[in-house]
């Protein structure tokens, strides 16, 4: 136990000097992907609703409550 966390301890100390700046971008370079993935499945249920939106519920209603 303990040496793991002392491991786990050591990594990130190592990665914030040299990997402390690319990690901002990345997460940012997420949360665009995030947003354009969002917003193309957004149109694509638009255009297309009627299926996804009588498949889901039937799927999701079985899944979790059953």
């Amino acid at each position: 136990m303990s040496s793991r966390k002392k491991l786990r301890l050591v990594k990130p100390k190592n990665q914030k000097s040299a990997i402390g700046q690319p990690d901002t971008p990345e997460i940012h370079f997420a949360a665009k992907l995030g947003e354009l993935v969002g917003r193309h499945l957004g149109k694509l249920l638009r255009d297309s609703g009627q299926r996804f939106s009588a498949d889901l519920p039937k799927r999701s209603s079985n899944s979790h409550f059953t």
